[in-house]
This record gives structure tokens, sequence and C-alpha cells, in this order.
């Protein structure tokens, strides 16, 4: 069925009772908007990627919808020059890779095409989605700048890292190597190890919790809601694609278990993390609450954490951000800045209904209603 024609109400029917009437706003507020108005920087994938995923439970008109995205921007982005990629971006400006579909930048946000593309290749067996998939993680393992840990650097040029970046590294990389199995070994492998450099090096060993940001001194000060999500993101991504009997899995399991223990003491009466994770008298958060409700809910899931320990806490998590779910689409407290005012202690509390913070709704509304 065509997105343009598809109603709310239509959604809203193949849709879980569990989730809130306003996901179906969330996805018919998409539907209303020209699939190239949303780019391939991650304010645009994220979504296009939580898209995918109502798609394969059926709700009518999103798969058409992410292929008419991928369309729009096949036939307008390799046409245009750097100078006009980047106006098409938000993220830092890095070189420009001309992949053999698409064009992205060494900005890691731009690697969070793999996620949406590696979908419709599986949902559609469209060779070309497979192809930016590969010509993401062929960039990331040859052409990446490292920090001095080793690490893949968030882009060419900035002097921080932050786990976000860890994130949109390993994430890649374990997509290629699930669409190109036969000779994916080395992107598991990098993964691998950039999972271990970024939990080495952002992990608080004292309080449990993942660190804002890496500068020219060391980790920072602060604990940003975000982070922690991040963080337990890449953990998400590496083990779910290990082969059985991986010598890493044992080790990155004990170091996803001793952080989410910790982070769920952060955990409020109301279900939800706050602004800066370890001080509650920061604003209560949704956007980091739904990202560590996601990783602990998978996880629990896939055997790597104990249901017993984690499951009621994750449902407060759903909970709280669940009532913060408008009826027009609008998701309510998110923090709005990134991580290097969260750095600075910028305070930040905003009602949003597109970019990444929706892609992050849609996968919880989808995780949480999965057995």
């Amino acid at each position: 069925m065509s997105y343009a024609k598809v109603t709310i109400d239509q959604i809203r029917a193949a849709l879980p009772q569990e989730v809130p009437a306003g996901v179906a706003a969330i996805i018919r507020n998409y539907y209303d908007r020209e699939p190239i108005s949303f780019n391939t920087d991650w304010a645009g994938t994220m979504p296009m990627w939580g898209l995918t995923m109502w798609a394969k439970r059926g709700v009518p008109g999103a798969l058409d919808y992410v292929r008419a995205w991928f369309e729009a921007h096949l036939a307008r982005d390799p046409k245009l020059t750097d100078e006009e990629l980047f106006k098409t971006y938000t993220g830092h400006r890095s070189r420009v890779v001309r992949g053999r579909q698409l064009p992205f930048t060494m900005y890691c946000g731009l690697f969070g095409l793999s996620s949406p593309c590696s979908e419709l290749f599986k949902q559609t067996g469209d060779e070309r989605a497979r192809q930016v998939c590969i010509d993401v993680a062929d960039a990331i393992l040859h052409r990446a700048r490292r920090n001095r840990f080793g690490q893949s650097a968030h882009d060419d040029h900035w002097e921080y890292d932050i786990p976000d970046a860890c994130f949109f590294t390993v994430e890649p990389l374990m997509r290629a190597a699930a669409v190109e199995p036969e000779r994916g070994w080395p992107y598991v492998e990098l993964a691998k190890a950039q999972l271990r450099a970024y939990v080495d090096v952002f992990l608080n060993h004292t309080n449990g919790l993942c660190h804002t940001i890496l500068g020219r001194d060391g980790v920072g000060k602060t604990f940003w809601c975000r982070a922690q999500g991040w963080m337990m993101w890449s953990f998400l991504a590496v083990l779910r694609g290990l082969p059985a009997g991986d010598a890493t899995t044992d080790g990155f399991v004990r170091d996803l278990e001793f952080f989410a223990d910790r982070v769920v003491r952060t955990v409020d009466g109301d279900g939800a993390i706050h602004a800066f994770a370890n001080d509650p008298s920061s604003l209560q958060e949704t956007s980091g609450t739904a990202m560590v409700a996601i990783a602990l809910h998978e996880s629990m899931r896939r055997g790597w954490l104990d249901r017993e320990k984690y499951a009621d806490v994750t449902r407060r998590m759903w909970n709280f951000c669940r009532r913060h779910i408008t009826d027009d689409g609008g998701f309510e407290k998110v923090y709005y800045e990134w991580a290097l005012p969260a750095e600075l202690y910028v305070e930040s509390s905003k009602t949003v209904k597109f970019g990444p913070h929706i892609g992050a709704l849609l996968w919880l509304a989808d995780e949480m209603t999965t057995i």
C-alpha cells in the first residue's frame, strides 16, 4: 500500500495495543513529508531504521516510505558536488567518500546509513542497499582516522571522541558482516577491537557509568544520559553478531552486566534516567531512558542479562517513556543538545517530532513489544 494513502487508523490497527496512540501519529507525520526532506545523516537514517522495524511487523506504508527515501537519495546525491552534499548534512565536516551507490563522509553519523540499508536488503533483496553497507564498512576499515587509543574517531578533525562514535562504528561493521558473511570476518574483528577500546576508556570502573566525552586531557567529568545508551547499544551491536563460542563473548557480557547494574541504580521512582545520570537533581530525560530500556530488554531476551533482575526496572522505564509520547506524535523531555554542551553541563529539554530521537522511540516501541 502506498504510504500516501495510509490513514492513521490503519497504522494504529497494525500496532500492538500496548503501544501508545502517539506512535501511529509519529509514523503518519513522516508519511506527510517528502522522503528526500530527510537526509542520510543520522537525523534521517535513524527514523528510517525505526520504520523498517515496523515494516517487518506489517505497518502499512512503512517499507514503501523507506524505499522512496532510498530511491530519492540514489537519484539525487551522487550528482551533488561535495559542497552541495555538505549542505544536506548536519554533522561535522569530513572527507567525502563516493560510494558505489551513495556518497557519505567520514563523520561517523553518516555511517548510520548501514542500518536502514541493511534492513532494506533483508526485506527486499535490493543489492544496491547491500552495497551501501559494504562501502561504509570498508571506509571504516581502511580510511577512518584513529585516536591515540586506537578508537575509530568521531570524524576527520574533532579533537574529542564520544560513545556515539563507538556505536556508529561497530553497528555498521557488524551489519556489513551479516550481509557479506564470506568476507565479513575483518569487520567482526575490528568491531570487537573497537568495542573493547571504547569500553576500556569510557566505562568508569568506580561508579560503573559511561563518561560523556574524551578530550586531550582524558575523559570528562559528566555522565550524560545518552552516553549510557550509546555504549549499551554498542554492546548489543557486537554481541548479537558474534559467532557461537567466540572468545570475547564472556568478557563483553561481564562488562555489560557490570554496566547495566550501575545504570539501573540511577533510575528514579518514575522510571526515568536523568539528563546527567549520576545527578538526580538534573532533569528527567526520555531519549536516554529509552535507549537503556532497549538495551536491557534485548539483553534479557537474548540471555545476556538476568530477566528476573532487570525486568521490573525496564518495564518502569518503558512506562515512563510511554507517558511522554503525545497523541500528535511528540516525544517530550528529550535532551536536545549533544555531548559537548552536556559536558559543559548545559540543561536542555524539548518535545520533538522528527530526528534521531524518534528513531530510538520507534525502536523502543518495537523492542518492548517483542517477546
